[in-house]
């Protein structure tokens, strides 16, 4: 509710029109359906995915990233090896500074200051990482999104063009590709000109 107070939810819109919020966190994914009735703004129904969240886009990332290593001569890091983490922590902060960048830019360069050691090896990191690799990359996660999306719409009733609006909340939803694939699928444009990191915080505030 706070979230879509932030995203111009007024008391007189049509209440026969609902708002679908679309929270992809670090770790968890929520879509909630809102309606106006007498005059309030309610939750209706609710449906999310407690193992979906920005960490498993940034593992997507991190793993490709490990397999253009690999195949340049590195060893492939791989999760199960508790040797490989601290190889892998360092991969994965630069899988999601590139991630952010990618939001701004169509490509992305992956480079670390100092070479990654891989057990007695040390690699350089010095990747090129493009936008269409990683909607390709994360193509799968961002279907599992709409599937609880399209479950929930169904189980609630709403019919083709009864949803107004989409209200994308959660650092990951700055993705362009993944913004036109939730707006398509679910039939209704976004909220545009948003921080999606801070919209709950915002709506709080207005509802206070």
């Amino acid at each position: 509710i706070a979230s879509a107070l932030a995203a111009g939810w007024r008391a007189e819109d049509d209440g026969a029109a609902s708002w679908l919020v679309y929270d992809l966190g670090g770790g968890t994914f929520d879509a909630s359906l809102l309606e106006t009735r007498d005059g309030l703004l309610r939750v209706v129904a609710h449906d999310g995915d407690n193992f979906l969240g920005g960490r498993d886009i940034d593992w997507a990332i991190t793993e490709h990233l490990a397999a253009e290593l690999a195949r340049g001569g590195a060893p492939l890091l791989e999760r199960r090896n508790p040797d490989h983490a601290g190889a892998l922590r360092v991969l994965r902060l630069a899988a999601e500074d590139a991630k952010i960048e990618l939001s701004r830019s169509d490509s992305a360069q992956v480079t670390l200051a100092r070479p990654l050691t891989i057990g007695d090896a040390t690699v350089d990191v010095d990747l090129a990482l493009s936008r269409a690799t990683v909607e390709t990359l994360i193509a799968p996660l961002v279907e599992r999104s709409l599937a609880v999306c399209q479950r929930l719409l169904a189980g609630a009733g709403v019919r083709d063009g009864r949803l107004a609006r989409v209200v994308l909340v959660g650092g990951p939803t700055l993705m362009p590709g993944l913004r036109a694939q939730v707006q398509a699928r679910l039939g209704a444009a976004a909220v545009d000109g948003l921080d999606p990191m801070t919209l709950v915080a915002q709506g709080a505030a207005l509802y206070a």
